[in-house]
């Protein structure tokens, strides 16, 4: 199970939730997804970018690079749930960047 789940036991429950499901699961699922887009884009780097660049740009710094990368998006009702945490802790929000994070999640 280690193996499958990464080596991330939460996987198989969330601590308080009572169920095996609930979040766990998706945020294992997305931890391990992302430790795997690390090491895809470090060979990409090591096999192509780095020799392909230097190929191309001898003795030129190397400022370009390939990465995957996967961004995490909120859930409206946890960033709008945020956002009440933060103002009642005296935070002032900007109205504009809170309904454009609520809307893209």
């Amino acid at each position: 199970m280690l193996a499958a789940t990464g080596g991330k036991l939460t996987a198989l429950t969330d601590p308080g939730t009572g169920t095996l499901a609930g979040g766990a699961h998706q945020r294992a699922f997305d931890d391990i997804t992302e430790a795997e887009a690390a090491l895809i884009s470090e060979i990409f780097q090591q096999q192509f970018d780095r020799p392909l660049l230097k190929k191309i740009f001898p003795g030129q710094p190397q400022l370009a690079y390939f990465e995957l990368a996967a961004t995490r998006s909120l859930d409206p009702a946890d960033v709008i749930s945020q956002a009440l945490t933060l103002a009642r802790a005296g935070y002032e929000i900007d109205p504009a960047e809170l309904s454009e994070r609520r809307a893209t999640g």
